[in-house]
């Protein structure tokens, strides 16, 4: 693929200024940035899916797609390369007001949803625990889902909160 990535802040914010839908940046496993959040604001961009490390590593996967016999270390020595999820949440808390969040890159749980929000994240994303139940089969998902539900409604019940928007940003319930 292309590796140039300059200007690539603005050629997102040139590609942006034309769509009539929002624009929502997802990172890749390597967190997002408080200097990030302000190129994104910067460029009217204000949905930001923070990925970061504690997730699917793409570093440890283009390892493994490496053919044996040019078989390197690079994908393994960066695999857990950037900012983890939570740091990446709470360095972003300043920009809440003017992004929503996502959390992604390590949620594997209900209690990891409810975390994530309390850090102020308005959605989660979630892929590797499905992962394994999708290769069996639908069912499989749903009670993943209904489960992870669950975990996420006891945890609200535990915090003393009645619904998800008032675990959003509410660091107080950290403590």
């Amino acid at each position: 693929g292309n590796t140039n990535f300059s200007d690539l802040a603005a050629k997102i914010g040139e590609i942006a200024a034309q769509l009539s839908q929002p624009v929502l940046l997802k990172e890749v496993g390597s967190g997002f940035s408080p200097q990030d959040a302000e190129l994104a604001i910067a460029y009217n961009i204000h949905y930001v899916d923070v990925a970061g490390s504690g997730g699917t590593s793409w570093s440890r996967v283009e390892h493994l797609r490496q053919p044996k016999k040019n078989e390197g270390r690079l994908g393994l020595t960066f695999q857990d390369w950037g900012i983890p999820t939570p740091l990446a949440l709470e360095q972003l808390s300043p920009y809440r007001d003017r992004l929503t969040l996502i959390a992604s890159g390590g949620i594997r749980s209900g209690v990891d949803m409810a975390k994530a929000l309390i850090l102020g994240a308005s959605l989660c994303g979630i892929a590797h625990p499905f992962l394994a139940p999708a290769m069996k089969s639908a069912d499989l998902v749903v009670e993943l889902i209904q489960r992870m539900k669950k975990e996420f409604v006891i945890a609200l019940f535990l915090l003393g909160v009645k619904t998800a928007r008032d675990l959003i940003g509410n660091q107080a319930l950290l403590l």
